[in-house]
């Protein structure tokens, strides 16, 4: 492909498993991405991508730059072309975002970590193995996945972890893959990441539980899931040849993220927040981001909040305690005749009490639905 000049990328747009996919490995570089990412081909990728799934909000590709050489200016140009196709009336984002063999370096890392949080909706897949990422890059991405939020998408709580589209409830962190990078003591870095509060899942090649959009099944709420999933982080290449500070390098990735944040807050579209308020008020919960395999399984779509019978066990003990007020209130107006409270109370004595047995029944089925909370709800909410 011929550097500088100009080459129609739409030609290099694929289907794939519900997803249009853009596939640019070993013929990129940084002319080539001056000259090509223009405001048609993203009007282009835009149309597409929306008449692939006309009935989505938000539309979603992947993108392949692997194995191209590109220097971090070109991560740089990378990340606000994808910046403005996120915005706007029909946001296009990029679900899975392959650039394994790069020279990205920690400044691209800095410009990934931007992407992570001005993308509208979430990235699931992350591939940035050999890049010459140091820990300090490796940090900033790992904490921007860890403290992203609503500022950003569409989830008050924080944008990860991800709920993946099944029938059975399950959350799962961002796929990321850092190894045969610069990393030196992978291992403490991650824990010391952990103790800034970064959720991390470290998986090895044995691993079947976790994958792109795979999760277990005790990870069926997102406070339990991990925010990033990593796997080979241990195989790094300078591992232990340097002295290097995991701690220090956590701060100051930190630090960055935290300024980063607030300067995201400051300079919010008002497109993104007219999505947020939407969503507040028609009472959503994050998305449910699929595989993409099969006909019809690549809708990002809204899901409504769970209804009373598929809440969990935190949620149902004050609904008990509500259940409880108009019992504690019956007896009131039955006390106000006083001259003979006693020949009264007889009576009605038998059908309270066949009605506490009652309601004792249903607080144990209530109580057997939290407990089989992953079981009850699919017959509820999923289909």
């Amino acid at each position: 492909m011929p550097e500088g000049r100009y080459v129609d990328f739409m030609a290099s747009v694929r289907r794939r498993g519900g997803y249009l996919e853009l596939d640019l490995r070993r013929s990129l570089s940084l002319s080539t991405l001056e000259t090509n990412l223009s405001d048609q081909f993203m009007k282009n990728l835009r149309s597409a991508a929306h008449k692939e799934n006309p009935e989505d909000d938000c539309c979603y590709f992947d993108l392949d730059i692997s194995e191209n050489n590109l220097p971090p200016e070109a991560c740089r140009l990378l990340v606000r072309f994808l910046t403005q196709l996120s915005s706007g009336q029909w946001p296009v984002c990029v679900r899975s975002l392959r650039a394994y063999r790069n020279c990205f370096g920690d400044e691209g890392a800095l410009h990934l970590a931007e992407l992570i949080w001005r993308q509208r909706w979430p990235l699931a897949q992350l591939h940035l193995s050999h890049n010459s990422i140091s820990g300090y890059g490796a940090a900033c991405i790992i904490l921007a996945l860890a403290c992203a939020k609503a500022g950003r998408g569409p989830n008050a709580e924080g944008t990860y972890p991800l709920r993946v589209a099944s029938k059975v409830p399950r959350y799962t962190g961002c796929w990321m893959r850092l190894e045969q990078n610069e990393v030196q003591s992978p291992e403490k870095l991650a824990q010391e990441l952990r103790a800034f509060g970064a959720r991390i899942e470290q998986v090895g090649r044995s691993e079947r539980d976790w994958g792109p959009l795979r999760a277990p099944h005790w990870a069926n709420t997102s406070q339990k899931a991990p925010q990033v999933v990593l796997y080979l982080f241990n195989l790094q290449r300078k591992d232990g040849e340097e002295a290097e500070k995991p701690r220090a390098n956590v701060q100051r990735a930190w630090d960055w993220v935290q300024d980063l944040g607030s300067s995201e807050l400051a300079s919010s579209d008002p497109g993104t927040s007219e999505v947020e308020e939407q969503i507040a008020s028609d009472g959503m919960e994050r998305p449910a981001i699929s595989s993409g395999k099969g006909k019809g399984k690549s809708r990002l779509v809204w899901r409504a909040k769970v209804t009373e019978k598929e809440t969990d066990a935190s949620s149902s003990e004050p609904k008990a305690k509500e259940a409880k007020a108009p019992e504690a209130a019956e007896p009131k107006p039955e006390a106000k005749p006083e001259p003979k409270p006693e020949t009264k109370q007889k009576p009605e004595g038998e059908p309270e009490a066949a009605e506490k047995k009652k309601k004792g029944k249903n607080k144990m089925q209530t109580a057997d639905m939290n407990v089989t909370n992953v079981v009850v709800q699919d017959g509820f909410t999923y289909q």
